[in-house]
């Protein structure tokens, strides 16, 4: 906008320094009160629960799993005599010693071939589990605009490598594996106070252990994982549910034969029935600390210029009252038709009826507005016009009237009544006046309103304002 030349910029000290003329340094100063604005912050209020439920019934009887018949060793060094008869007499064992280890002597017959059967001969399981619990994390943490956040809450596995190399033999290093809950949060606030969210969250927990090469040890992680796109209001709540692991399990030891009888086969049999269920929920809130402080349009209105003239005024050229014209409610000069304005060609002319040159009058007043507006939203309304000579132009403004069931002032005075306005207007660096009011059209029925806007000064003399220009009629369509 500016093409300044001359141009330094410190990022360390975030500062820029420009070396150009007046009108340029304050046509970068305006640029940059409009477009340096502090980011916006946001408190994210992240609640995440784990719920699980597990139940377990183990009932029923079981049998030995192997009969048999054969020669049983003894172990340690036991020392076992026998009568004439080969009837037992006496043994001795030394301390954790013991015959036929793991195995059931069935008739006690002492030596030779013996049936047998595996220890325990028999088991009966009476076992019923019940169990709920609930992990719960509450964080909290405060995000600017537009950048990421990252939380996680849980475990840092220990994981070895081992390298050998030839000649130098074996080395070993240690990486670690997150487990539990990860998550990463990107908000964008904007400006209707509500945050659109990124978010991508992973709950991860070990399986099992896998036993490697050269005693080293690996995990089996089960994860969920679920990402989406939120848009929030400034305090409202989103609950992401849904992320269930279900297990169920059911295994029966029976007796061959006995155990599939359909009431009876429970007296020769064990059953174990278990089931297992977890469920992942976050709740989110954002909470906006700080929103962007949008500054007033007016503030950084200023026409551009050329590349010789940094902020001048465009060049205009207006056609007589009795030649071209045009009709629309964007614009209005003294009540009549808005008048065609095209940029200004070296030496060209637009004669008036009798081929006399037209002349600008001072009260020129020109009024820019939107022809139609949605309901509920804002816009502005633009007015400017020439200084006339004779006026203190410091003290100058705009009185406006419109309906006040049709549309809200933004921005108004509280000492202000609803349906008239008083804006303050700026000269441009060409000497005119300008200046900006912002409405919001209200309301819940389509309808037409209209805006009366007059300039008034104050005389050089005396501290009354007086009207110095026609009233100037606008008239917008709100529409849903």
């Amino acid at each position: 906008m500016v093409k300044t030349r001359d141009i330094f910029i410190d990022e360390k000290l975030n500062m820029m320094i420009i070396k150009d003329t007046p009108d340029a340094i304050r046509m970068a100063e305006r640029l940059i009160e409009s477009l340096d604005l502090a980011e916006p912050e946001v408190v994210l209020d992240v609640e995440v629960i784990e719920v699980s439920r597990g139940k377990l019934l183990e009932l029923g009887v079981r049998f030995p799993d192997q009969v048999g018949y054969g020669l049983l060793s003894s172990s340690g060094d036991a020392t076992t005599v026998y009568d004439a008869s080969g009837n037992l007499v006496t043994t001795t064992q030394p301390k954790g010693s013991s015959l036929a280890p793991g195995v059931v002597n069935l008739f006690n017959k002492p030596k030779g071939l013996r049936p047998y059967v595996t220890n325990p001969a028999l088991l009966l399981n009476l076992r019923d589990e019940a169990g709920d619990s609930n992990l719960l994390a509450n964080p909290r943490i405060r995000v600017k605009n537009r950048e990421k956040a990252k939380i996680h809450i849980g475990d840092k596995l220990p994981v070895f490598t081992t390298t050998s190399t030839a000649n130098v033999g074996v080395s070993a290093s240690v990486t670690y594996l997150d487990v539990g809950l990860k998550l990463d949060v990107e908000p964008s606030v904007q400006l209707d106070d509500e945050v659109t969210i990124k978010i991508g969250m992973e709950v991860s927990s070990i399986v099992k252990e896998i036993p490697g090469p050269s005693n080293s040890l690996a995990y089996q992680i089960g994860t969920r994982s679920a990402a989406t796109v939120l848009r929030l209001k400034n305090g409202e709540t989103q609950v992401l549910a849904g992320l269930i692991s279900e297990e169920e399990r059911s295994t029966a030891n029976r007796l061959p034969g006995l155990g599939d009888l359909p009431v009876l086969g429970r007296l020769f049999s064990s059953q174990k029935d278990s089931r297992n269920k977890t469920e992942i929920v976050l709740l989110i809130t954002p909470r906006i600390v700080r929103n962007i402080a949008r500054p007033d349009s007016a503030s950084f209105m200023q026409p551009s210029g050329t590349d010789t003239s940094i902020g001048a005024a465009p060049l205009r050229i207006n056609a007589p009252k009795s030649s071209l014209s045009m009709s629309g409610s964007t614009g209005a000069t003294g009540g009549m038709p808005p008048r065609p304005e095209m940029g200004a060609m070296p030496g060209m002319t637009m004669p008036g009826a009798e081929g006399e040159e037209p002349s600008k009058p001072d009260n020129e007043l020109q009024v820019e507005a939107p022809e139609r507006v949605q309901l509920g939203t804002q816009f502005g309304v633009f007015f400017n016009m020439n200084a006339p000579a004779g006026f203190d132009v410091k003290t100058a403004g705009a009185n406006i009237s419109y309906d006040p069931s049709a549309l809200e002032w933004v921005g108004a005075d509280k000492n202000a009544a609803p349906g008239n306005a008083h804006v303050t207007v700026v000269s441009n660096p060409s000497g005119g006046l300008r200046g900006e009011i912002q409405f919001r059209a209200k309301g819940k029925e389509p309808a037409r309103t209209a805006l009366q806007i007059g300039m008034v000064a104050n005389l050089p003399d005396s501290k009354d304002a007086v009207q110095i220009s026609p009233s100037a009629s606008v008239t917008i369509e709100l529409a849903r």
